[in-house]
C-alpha cells in the first residue's frame, strides 16, 4: 500500500479510536481489573490517540485533507466486546505503522512512527491483560 494511503488509513483510526475510547470511558467508568481502573486507561489510551492524529496531520497533511470525521462510532454494550473490538483495532494499527515504516520515510517522521507504534503495542497488552483479567 502507498504511504499516503497508509496515512489516511491511519487518521482515520487514530481520529475513530480516540473518539470511542473517551466514550467507553465514561460508559464503563465503573470497571476495575485487579485494582486498575479501565476506564482512566481508555481516558488515557484517547489522550495518546489525540496526540498521535495531531502529530499524523501535521507529518502528512495532503492525506489529513482527505479524510472526513468518522461516522456511526461502534457502541457496546458490554466491556468484554469493547476490549475485543480494541483489540483487533489496535492490531490493526500495529500492523499499519509497521508497514509505514517499511516506507520512505524522513529520519524524524521514522522515529514518530515508531513512537505511535509503541504506544500502539502498549495499548494492546494493556487490553489483553483487561480481557484476561477478572472485572
Amino acid at each position: 500500500m502507498k504511504l499516503e494511503d497508509l496515512a489516511v488509513d491511519a487518521i482515520k483510526a487514530e481520529w475513530l479510536d480516540l473518539e470511542v475510547y473517551a466514550d467507553e470511558s465514561k460508559r464503563f467508568q465503573n470497571a476495575v481489573a485487579d485494582g486498575e481502573s479501565i476506564s482512566e486507561a481508555f481516558m488515557r489510551f484517547g489522550e495518546e490517540e489525540k496526540v498521535h492524529l495531531a502529530a499524523l496531520q501535521d507529518v502528512f497533511p495532503a492525506a489529513a485533507k482527505k479524510v472526513k470525521a468518522p461516522g456511526a462510532r461502534p457502541r457496546h454494550e458490554s466491556l468484554r466486546d469493547a476490549l475485543k473490538e480494541h483489540i483487533e483495532r489496535e492490531l490493526g494499527s500495529v500492523r499499519r505503522y509497521e508497514e509505514m515504516l517499511t516506507s520512505k520515510l524522513s529520519p524524524l517522521d521514522s522515529l514518530l512512527v515508531k513512537g505511535i507504534l509503541s504506544d500502539e503495542k502498549e495499548h494492546l497488552r494493556m487490553l489483553l491483560y483487561y480481557l484476561k483479567s477478572e472485572f
